[in-house]
């Protein structure tokens, strides 16, 4: 989500290459 660093979001984003991802993280990493 907007509290995710950028290179985590990235990272996730390579690993599942999905939106859930993004919506299931939403509330950033902890």
């Amino acid at each position: 989500g907007l509290n995710s660093p950028l290179p985590h979001k990235v990272l996730g984003m390579k690993k599942t290459g999905s939106k859930k991802y993004q919506q299931k993280n939403e509330g950033g990493f902890p």
